[in-house]
């Protein structure tokens, strides 16, 4: 639910394990997170990922946290178990709540299953990647960016970009000082 209605959901129970973690229990406690506030939404057993019943107690308390898709017609109205079958298959749906139609804000999931914001900002980041590793090569960053370096290590100045375990390294090539580590996210 959170890919797609941004809707986290919390193990509830009494014995905390290793690391901060309550014990898993049957029962998870969906919550629509924001910066300025939490609204606690439903009690409700695990794989409940679907359930309309939550999306319609959020549109109660916070109608504007659900985007409605206007100038759509509703379908045929699809049950919990088949939002739940579409979702397992990479489909994202669009719900109804009172005859009006709402598109998850969360942009969903791709067909691969993974979220689609998620894969749309690893995909931005690897164009900027490409781009910073063509302008690396062809030693033509930014001219404001080149005297920052050169007044911080002097010149000639010769960055590059490498994977270092599992690690993206930029560097300045003839000195070996390294200026940037970018972790992989796991």
């Amino acid at each position: 639910m959170f890919n797609d209605w941004q809707i986290s959901h919390f193990h509830l129970g009494g014995i905390i394990e290793p690391r901060n973690k309550v014990k898993r229990t049957g029962q998870l406690l969906f919550a629509h997170i924001k910066a300025d506030r939490a609204i606690f939404l439903d009690v409700r057993p695990h794989r409940s990922w679907t359930m309309q019943r939550i999306l319609k107690i959020l549109h109660d308390v916070s109608p504007s946290d659900l985007p409605e898709l206007k100038g759509t017609l509703p379908s045929p109205r699809l049950t919990d178990q088949q939002l739940y079958n579409l979702r397992q298959n990479g489909y994202t749906q669009p719900i109804q709540i009172d005859g009006r139609v709402f598109v998850a804000p969360g942009l969903g999931q791709t067909s691969s299953q993974h979220a689609m914001r998620l894969s749309r900002h690893a995909d931005h980041l690897t164009i900027m990647l490409a781009n910073l590793r063509k302008a690396l090569t062809r030693n033509c960053l930014p001219w404001q960016l080149q005297m920052q370096l050169a007044g911080n290590i002097g010149l000639p100045i010769r960055l590059g970009i490498k994977l270092d375990a599992e690690c993206l390294v930029l560097y300045e090539k003839m000195r070996g000082i390294k200026f940037a580590t970018l972790r992989t996210l796991e």
